[in-house]
């Protein structure tokens, strides 16, 4: 059974995680065009890959099949902006009322209580590992972008 205290650490966790996830929408939202233009991108040069290879095609199966999936990944907007966002999000609110519920009667739902903050935490974990990773790549982008420009101002 579940001590009042740590339902009530519960219901604040549940509440602070639905605000984090909030806030990496947030932050999905300001560099969403830098995001899904390096996608666009990265989608065409695959494209260009996967036609200059078919017309090589026999000998190149196995490539072709790595670019058809990479083309297949990049059709849709990443998963952890649809998917994890929401499981996250949802599960965050429904753990914070299960939370409140449980104050009105105790030790009914502590399982379900326990499940969806969990579920939660996890899920609020694979989307940072994610998201994390996304905007690293994308800083590295910018930042080689950035380089090559300054060694072209410098050369000129």
């Amino acid at each position: 059974m579940l001590s009042e205290w740590m339902v009530e650490s519960l219901l604040v966790a549940s509440i602070t995680g639905a605000g984090l996830v909030l806030a990496i929408l947030n932050l999905v939202a300001l560099i969403s065009e830098d995001l899904l233009t390096r996608r666009a991108k990265i989608l065409a040069k695959t494209k260009r890959e996967l036609m200059d290879k078919a017309k090589k095609a026999e000998s190149e199966t196995p490539k072709l099949v790595g670019l058809a999936q990479t083309i297949a990944s990049l059709k849709d907007l990443p998963v952890y902006l649809g998917l994890f966002l929401g499981v996250s999000f949802a599960c965050f609110v429904l753990s914070a009322l299960l939370d409140v519920w449980w104050f009105l009667h105790p030790a009914q739902i502590e399982e379900l209580l326990e499940l969806f903050f969990g579920v939660g935490v996890l899920s609020f974990f694979i989307m940072g590992v994610f998201m994390i990773t996304d905007v690293e790549s994308l800083l590295r982008e910018r930042y080689e972008e950035i380089k090559k420009e300054e060694d072209r101002a410098l050369g000129a």
